[in-house]
């Protein structure tokens, strides 16, 4: 049980860190267009 419980918080730690890389990302992109339009 131990082991399941820790797998799925690790599980859900990388599923949330991936979640906000993407989110930065997508921040990051429209900043990146805006600088290459100058």
């Amino acid at each position: 049980m131990t082991i399941f419980i820790h797998n799925t918080s690790l599980m859900t730690l990388i599923t949330t860190s991936r979640a906000l890389i993407a989110q930065k990302q997508n921040l990051l992109k429209p900043k990146q267009i805006n600088l290459n339009g100058k």
